[in-house]
């Protein structure tokens, strides 16, 4: 096997570039006031101990936005899905609702209340400090954080970042190690470049943004976290741009890439700019961003408004999918019931719901916008989610009806089974009548009949009768018992 050595050793440095981290989770609480109201010092404890600091309550982490700005080259679904203008007491289920971190909560995030600090730094090991050549962690900011609550349930925590007059083996490095969570035996610390400042993790950092959800909320954990990252070169870049697929699949320099894996996932429909699309991950490089004003502007606004929205609708539907295969219904089919039925109908209506609301085919009026999200389509695999969740809905439907038919049936069955015995009993009770009913009646009534041999002959006859009608019942059930045994 081949592999392309890495040759980003004396690449320049990107004159711009965002990196963004997506956390998502699983929220279904109607009342915004649990988001509006949490207060800033849940953030200051994470980052200060408990004694060095000083914030009011009435100082809150989270702001709503009153529209998310989208290109208006998007199509109305697009626009519909993020800017719903709608309120989660409404019971619609394409409905979203967004937040922005407070101007203090940004500020305190870089280190300092009340204007912008120093920073943070985030921890790497030995051997990536000697690949950069540096004794320290990797500088960084967040820029800011974002809260997608979709009416699906299905929610996004988005955390911007950049790395401070960094170089491309920086920002690979440090995309390693921010997309590592704690089911990794290593973790990567991070640190306010502040005074006494504590550790913490961006996953820590995260729980304490969504400290709003119940502990009867579940939350989507997973062990990697997917990655956007955006970058302009005022100059041109080789060819051989496999830093991209790294920066987007988190690999360091210690992973070769071999030249079969760089044959699909890019889509360069300008020789300036490139994007790439991977189930970890993504990127856009755009070079000679000074050669014109819409790639100078990229990264700031075709980025945001265009191409991240892309990415977030496509992994939105992709977490939706594989929570549905995984968790999605709850229920014994061995042993269906009218619960099991109405479990499974709600699934399958769930289903349906998504994708009328937010299963999209296109996505722009611009044919760029359109092949980026069909390779990111494509990554995470969605029509052949789609096609497994309809086989399974298809095949369980079908056996679930067959099923409750099938008892359905057995309870008909044992209700003809018994009206037959029933019916053979009286029956023979009926013809066996015109031998002694009459004499009997003259018995209970005391007239015709006086001697003890006649009274003693007319109960042993009525015996007989009786007697007949069960045995010949008896043979009717021993003949259904061997016929439903074979």
């Amino acid at each position: 096997m081949s592999n392309v050595s890495p040759t980003i050793e004396n690449y320049p440095k990107p004159d711009n570039h965002k990196v963004f981290l997506f956390y998502p989770f699983y929220y279904t609480d109607k009342n915004q006031k649990y988001i509006e109201n949490l207060p800033l010092r849940c953030i200051a404890e994470v980052l200060y101990p408990t004694d060095s600091f000083n914030i009011s309550y009435a100082e809150k982490i989270w702001q709503k936005k009153e529209k998310v700005n989208l290109s208006n080259d998007l199509i109305l679904k697009i626009q519909n899905i993020f800017n719903s203008n709608g309120s989660l007491n409404r019971n619609i289920t394409q409905n979203t609702i967004s937040y922005s971190i407070t101007a203090q909560c940004k500020n305190l995030l870089s280190g300092v209340l009340g204007k912008k600090g120093k920073g943070l730094e985030i921890d790497i090991n030995k051997t990536a400090k000697k690949r950069l050549g540096i004794d320290s962690g990797i500088s960084l900011f967040i820029n800011d954080i974002t809260l997608f609550i979709f009416g699906s349930g299905v929610c996004i925590l988005l955390i911007e970042i950049m790395y401070p007059d960094a170089d491309i083996n920086t920002i690979i490095e440090g995309n390693y190690v921010a997309a590592r969570t704690s089911s990794f035996k290593q973790i990567h610390n991070l640190r306010i470049k502040e005074k006494d400042s504590k550790e913490f993790t961006f996953e820590t950092l995260a729980k304490k943004l969504l400290s709003f959800i119940s502990d009867k909320e579940y939350k989507i954990n997973l062990s990697r976290i997917f990655t956007y990252s955006a970058l302009s070169f005022k100059e041109a870049l080789p060819k051989n741009r496999d830093f991209s697929l790294k920066l987007a699949r988190h690999y360091t320099s210690d992973y070769k890439v071999s030249a079969e894996e760089l044959k699909s996932g890019f889509i360069e429909s300008f020789d300036t700019v490139l994007h790439y699309a991977s189930l970890e991950g993504g990127t856009v490089i755009v070079e000679n961003s000074n050669t014109a004003k819409a790639l100078e502007g990229f990264i700031n606004d075709q980025v945001p408004n265009v191409y991240l929205p892309i990415v977030i609708v496509a992994y939105h539907e992709y977490l939706y999918l594989t929570k549905k295969l995984h968790f999605g219904v709850d229920v014994d089919v061995r042993h269906p019931d009218n619960k099991t039925v109405d479990e499974f109908k709600k699934y399958r209506d769930d289903i349906l719901n998504f994708r009328l609301n937010y299963h999209v085919t296109h996505v722009s009026l611009i044919s760029m916008h359109n092949d980026a999200y069909n390779v990111w389509r494509e990554k995470f695999l969605l029509d052949k989610l789609y096609e497994t969740l309809s086989a399974d809905v298809h095949e369980v439907t079908t056996y679930i009806s067959t099923k409750i038919e099938e008892k359905r049936n057995s309870r008909w069955d044992t209700f003809s089974i018994i009206h037959a015995t029933i019916g053979i009993f009286f029956g023979t009770m009926i013809s066996m009548y015109s031998t002694v009913g009459v004499k009997f009646i003259e018995l209970i009534s005391g007239k015709n009949i006086t001697t003890t041999s006649d009274k003693i002959f007319l109960l042993k006859s009525l015996g007989l009768t009786l007697f007949a009608a069960l045995f010949i019942a008896a043979i009717y059930l021993f003949l259904v018992w061997r016929i439903k045994k074979k």
